[in-house]
């Protein structure tokens, strides 16, 4: 008998999210080339769901506008302007489906070294809450 086990990982080629993998609970794409960002999703080992595949595709379709609202948010909760606006996005999360019936989501914001994780929670397209992450 192992004391310790390797948590098995599932890989799925979604049709929306591209190739993701599950691994401790949540699902996860590695940031690509051409996107830069990576995705997480909280759901099942089965795989995502309509819902969040269809949330995942607007906030997709609308990352510039979301991402401008997102630094606007930070620069009014933070007050600072100089770097913030330099940032760009880091990840997105997609939460379960009750998160997606009221469209929300977290968008990540990091510069280039990614030290700082700036963390903005959007509920119906609009920014509700800042955290950051060091």
């Amino acid at each position: 008998m192992a004391l310790f086990r390797r948590s098995q990982i599932h890989t799925l080629n979604d049709p929306s999210f591209g190739a993701i993998q599950f691994e401790r609970g949540l699902w996860a794409s590695l940031p690509n080339a051409s996107a830069g960002w990576s995705v997480i999703i909280d759901a099942p080992p089965t795989g995502p769901s309509d819902e969040q595949r269809a949330l995942f595709l607007r906030v997709k379709e609308q990352l510039q506008e979301i991402r401008e609202k997102a630094v606007a948010f930070i620069e009014e909760q933070t007050g600072a302007s100089e770097t913030i606006h330099a940032l760009q996005v880091y990840a997105i999360e997609i939460g379960e489906d009750e998160d997606c019936s009221v469209e929300r989501f977290v968008i990540e914001l990091a510069d280039a070294q990614a030290d700082t994780i700036r963390r903005v929670r959007f509920e119906r397209c609009e920014p509700k809450e800042y955290s950051c992450d060091d």
